[in-house]
């Protein structure tokens, strides 16, 4: 024999010792996590993604899970809740009404305490249509008390009186809205939902909402284009959107803040609009005989009988037309030299 045909041959029992490794690995998988994720790689087409939200029970022990914008499939969904003193698995229930499957899980968490860990939503073809980390709060009620999620990057101020006591509240992000963004507008970040025990839809006084981001998010968007958006749920699905409930931001941090009643999801997002609510002046590239005034405002310094403000310069971002707002002015600014 040829030392070539010696090395293609070789070559070829290699290729064939390698495949049938591989195929008892993928067995042994199969037989040893049966109904679960295995750790090969899913089909990298036609997994659907699962938006998921959670709500914490009233008795402290109890976690309903939902998981939409799957449709009704033809396969078993999965409910995988970890990070609790036990973890536990639970096939979902599919509801038409609302286009989403559940699942309660009683007595997975430990009451008058946080708790925090991951979902993971499954099914018996695709091995994970979606994860999310959650945290959940214990707040008894008699005090001012600031929640934050489990990467901090949302916090929730909560004053006394805002919700009956012994309430639970879960923060979670995912990474799948539960509904598109509007035409022109770019997610900043995960959307968050905020969830309280005892069916509760909306505190009994105002809270503050506070969501920070990153400023390498946001690549050619101006900061004064975000804002805080709502999804507003409702039984008829073509009235469910996203509601612009035009925030305000933090002062110069990267994060915006708008006080807020209702439970359920947020998302920071760059809307259409460039606008400024003056509370301070970075978006002013010159003004004369102005000030910020109460209410996030320009008006008149003491004295002068007139002045101007003009923005700074407005670049819509390749990626969304952006509108501008202008400032109005009593008269022209001077002419420069």
């Amino acid at each position: 024999m040829s030392k070539s045909f010696l090395k293609t041959r070789a070559l070829r029992w290699g290729v064939a010792s390698l495949t049938l490794v591989a195929l008892a690995l993928a067995m042994f998988l199969a037989l040893a996590w049966p109904g679960r994720a295995t750790a090969l790689p899913a089909e990298p087409t036609g997994a659907p993604s699962a938006t998921i939200h959670a709500i914490p029970g009233s008795d402290g022990t109890s976690l309903y899970v939902a998981a939409g914008r799957l449709g009704q499939l033809t396969v078993d969904v999965y409910a995988h809740v970890s990070g609790t003193s036990y973890e536990r698995s639970h096939t979902m229930a599919y509801s038409p009404t609302s286009g989403e499957y559940s699942h309660t899980f009683e007595g997975i968490l430990n009451a008058r305490q946080v708790d925090s860990g991951t979902i993971t939503i499954t099914s018996t073809t695709f091995p994970v249509m979606g994860t999310s980390p959650y945290i959940r709060h214990y707040v008894p009620g008699a005090s001012f008390e600031v929640i934050h999620s489990k990467d901090e990057k949302v916090s929730l101020h909560i004053n006394t009186g805002s919700l009956p006591t012994d309430t639970y509240v879960l923060i979670m992000s995912t990474n799948v809205p539960p509904g598109d963004p509007p035409s022109g507008h770019r997610l900043i970040g995960q959307p968050y939902s905020i969830r309280a025990s005892g069916a509760l839809t909306q505190s009994l006084t105002p809270m503050l909402l506070q969501m920070d981001y990153d400023p390498g998010w946001l690549g050619d968007v101006d900061p004064h284009a975000l804002s805080v958006f709502y999804w507003h749920e409702d039984e008829n699905p073509a009235l469910r959107q996203w509601q612009n409930l035009e925030s305000e931001p933090f002062g110069d941090e990267p994060s915006h803040v708008i006080s807020v009643q209702r439970f359920g999801t947020y998302a920071l997002m760059t809307s259409t609009t460039w606008r400024d609510t003056f509370q301070d002046y970075s978006g002013v590239d010159e003004r004369e005989g102005v000030r910020l005034a109460y209410g996030g405002r320009l008006a008149l310094r003491d004295g002068p009988s007139e002045g101007f403000a003009v923005s700074v310069p407005i670049t819509p971002p390749a990626s969304s037309p952006v509108g501008a707002s202008c400032v109005t002015q009593p008269r022209s600014p001077p002419a420069r030299r």
